[in-house]
């Protein structure tokens, strides 16, 4: 089945077949589940190096210290006893929700799963590093500069539903290194780039499968509101993969982190 055209004009490619047989019954998924579900999806701030802040960007606080030490053997600390397992098995079951929301949704224009690389984690704090790359830049950041480029006010209100929770993620793993809750230390949220959204993506990315690319527009169309949650759809996939195998890896089930060294 063909899900793409390309614009000579500017090279974006987006799905455009069988789009109105579709159209309506996408709509209809898209209300009913914003209705019932708090789901959420992108963003996340660039590296912790740049957690001190930024000289003269608004909103930033130059000075703060940036991640700190956190224990032997890459142990993270926590407030409560189990608090950072059921934390993770929270947000790993979040990531494995929006990847079900968003398959039912999108219905025969749902992409297939990718096939995925470099997944596994060595310690419990590279699952804190690489997952808040996902949640800072996908979830939270992508969320939100998305929102002028959809055109279907139903997929909207999805994306700020989605924003919401994937921030709550990105809090909690970036003051899990004892940095700003606020990855940039800003007092607003800085929008991201498709093409930067996309290159966090790639590296993780064996292949697509078949489905559609990952590059969507910044103009606002029904066709393109397929071709965003498409993209969500498989940066979805990537986290619910990341989480299902490190969070047990690492922090075991029930809250209980499994016995034995961790690196």
């Amino acid at each position: 089945m063909n899900h793409e055209s390309s614009s000579p004009a500017t090279g974006i490619i987006a799905p455009s077949t069988d789009f109105e047989s579709r159209r309506s019954a996408l709509r209809r998924s898209v209300a009913a589940a914003t209705a019932a579900v708090a789901a959420s999806t992108v963003l996340v701030a660039p590296p912790a190096a740049e957690a001190q802040g930024r000289p003269g960007r608004p909103g930033s606080r130059p000075g703060r210290p940036g991640s700190q030490p956190i224990g032997p053997r890459g142990r993270l600390p926590e407030r409560y006893p189990g608090q950072n397992a059921r934390i993770l098995q929270e947000i790993r079951d979040n990531e494995n929700d929006h990847v079900g929301f968003f398959t039912s949704a999108l219905g025969s224009a749902a992409r297939p799963r990718p096939t995925f690389r470099n997944v596994e984690q060595a310690t419990p704090r590279d699952v804190v590093i690489v997952g808040r790359t996902f949640e800072n830049n996908i979830g939270t950041r992508g969320a939100l500069s998305v929102g002028p480029a959809i055109n279907d006010p139903d997929v909207f209100k999805l994306a700020v539903a989605l924003n919401q929770i994937e921030a709550r993620h990105s809090a909690f793993l970036n003051a899990a290194t004892n940095d700003p809750i606020s990855l940039l230390d800003s007092s607003f949220e800085p929008l991201i780039t498709p093409d930067e959204m996309i290159g966090i993506l790639r590296p993780f990315i064996v292949s697509l499968n078949g489905g559609p690319p990952l590059e969507f527009s910044l103009i606002p169309s029904e066709e393109n509101d397929i071709a965003i949650m498409n993209f969500f759809l498989a940066a979805e996939f990537l986290e619910a993969e990341f989480y299902n195998i490190n969070v047990p890896k690492f922090f075991g089930r029930g809250g209980i982190a499994p016995p034995g060294p961790v690196r």
